[in-house]
């Protein structure tokens, strides 16, 4: 099919801890757009998560950053 360019949109954010141990520093960046999420700490089984305005989303990168439970920065 030509011409198909589909409109997707996003209006929130978040993450969820399914390990074992509590993360911290995490951080979330939704890239080419001003939205960056944060959260201290979270738990196990926790969520951190923002919900905004609807944006426009174009297969946009999203940055995943964090400290796990043995201290060492992980990200995706």
């Amino acid at each position: 099919m030509t011409g198909y360019n589909p409109n997707d949109y996003f209006n929130e954010v978040q993450a969820v801890n399914f390990s074992g141990a509590t993360a911290e520093d995490v951080i979330i960046r939704v890239i080419n757009t001003q939205k960056t999420l944060s959260g201290a700490e979270v738990a196990r089984y926790a969520m951190c998560d923002e919900r905004f305005g609807r944006r426009n989303y174009r297969r946009q990168v999203i940055d995943l950053n964090w400290i796990d439970g043995s201290g060492s920065p992980k990200s995706q």
